[in-house]
């Protein structure tokens, strides 16, 4: 146990404390439940027993003791397996609402304390997949300083309705990082993206300074997509050199018994 002087039951900053949690994920479904019954003409029988019956067959889809974001995730299968997504927009809608839209994090479940990265946004286009041509220079398959890298990025397309299959798209590249000397070839052409796929561009083409690049740079990007729908910004990060040395890598862990979110590469 604990001493409730040294460690207060209840201390105003407690946010771990499980009917918190669930505070948190029924103000969260009441959200959906009004957006699906709004989606609905505003026809509350058919709303709420829709989104009763998608919070229960999302518990038959989540795993034992769901993080937030699993148990939305959960509520997305269930709603694409029964309604073929149907109400999709009103389910992200609501989570995004409450700080647990696209690209928010959680580590571990309710039954810890947990880590939590807030997103408030909608799916949107994405980078899905990046890799590198360095065959115009020395092809070891690695960014170095002076060489000339083709680039070619995949876009994700996030959203699971067919009915938000995107027709095409263009993207242009940029960067602010001084290591990127020059961006030779900044345009993409994309054909269809469908919901939940990735799509290929042609590559862009970039020269690295040769005198302003070091190894283990971080070369940041930023991508302007631009769709029928409108446009937006993803971006990624490329690294200068390859891992090399005589000793053994070092591994770097973290070992949270609470939870934690994962340690990003930057």
């Amino acid at each position: 146990g604990f001493i409730p002087s040294v460690v207060p039951l209840h201390p105003r900053d407690f946010v771990y404390e499980v009917h918190t949690f669930g505070e948190i994920w029924a103000t969260t479904l009441w959200e959906m439940r009004s957006r699906i019954i709004a989606a609905n003409g505003g026809n509350v029988p058919v709303g709420n027993e829709a989104t009763m019956q998608l919070v229960l067959d999302a518990i038959k889809l989540s795993p034992i003791d769901p993080s937030f974001t699993e148990g939305r995730d959960a509520i997305l299968d269930a709603d694409c397996a029964a309604n073929a997504c149907a109400n999709e927009d009103s389910i992200w809608g609501a989570f995004a609402e409450r700080g647990l839209g696209y690209k928010a994090q959680a580590s571990d479940g309710a039954a810890i304390q947990i880590g939590v990265k807030e997103s408030f946004a909608l799916p949107s286009l994405d980078v899905g997949t990046v890799s590198i041509d360095d065959s115009a220079g020395n092809n070891n398959g690695r960014i170095d300083p002076g060489e000339t890298i083709s680039v070619t990025v995949g876009l994700f397309n996030p959203w699971r309705s067919a009915s938000r299959n995107i027709a095409s798209a263009t993207a242009i590249l940029s960067s602010k990082t001084m290591a990127v000397g020059q961006i030779t070839d900044k345009n993409s052409a994309y054909g269809p993206i469908p919901a939940q796929g990735t799509t290929l561009g042609d590559p862009f083409t970039f020269k690295v300074s040769a005198t302003k690049a070091t190894c283990g740079q971080a070369l940041v990007f930023s991508l302007k997509i631009s769709t029928a729908a409108g446009t937006l910004t993803a971006g990624f990060t490329l690294r200068v050199g390859s891992p090399a040395g005589p000793g053994t890598p070092v591994v770097f862990q973290r070992n949270i018994p609470q939870g934690g979110l994962a340690i990003p590469d930057f």
